[in-house]
């Protein structure tokens, strides 16, 4: 049976939530995206990315660039930075605490992507208070 064989009956393509086309970057940006964001993310390489989507590695550079508009990198970088953000909106920690806990080695890099990110330091978005 020729069309059980070579059909997606037995494993459905699954859509992703936000209508990626590419399935396989799709795939890897769900498993970005469930990661738990006390996990490590400097920990997530670019061979595993790759692994994940099943491509070479310069294959997946360039498609997750294409298809999201950023490389792996950056977008690693803006979901930590996200991450910080909403630690800072609602208060836990020092804002050094919440750089190391995002995957930031110091305060200075941490507040200049930040500042770069968001278009203000992180005091100064802190300080805006709880959403």
């Amino acid at each position: 049976m020729a069309f059980a064989e070579f059909s997606n009956l037995r494993a459905p393509l699954l859509r992703s939530t936000s209508r990626v086309s590419h399935r396989k970057i799709a795939r890897v940006l769900e498993y970005i995206r469930a990661l738990d964001p006390a996990h490590n993310p400097t920990a997530v390489t670019l061979d595993e990315l790759a692994a994940i989507a099943e491509l070479s590695k310069f294959h997946f550079l360039r498609q997750f660039a294409q298809v999201v508009g950023i490389t792996p990198g950056a977008y690693l970088r803006t979901l930590r930075l996200c991450h910080a953000a909403r630690k800072l909106r609602h208060g836990r920690g020092s804002i050094l605490e919440i750089a190391l806990s995002v995957g930031f080695a110091d305060h200075p890099s941490f507040s200049r992507a930040f500042a770069r990110h968001m278009g203000m330091t992180p005091s100064q978005y802190q300080a805006l208070g709880p959403l």
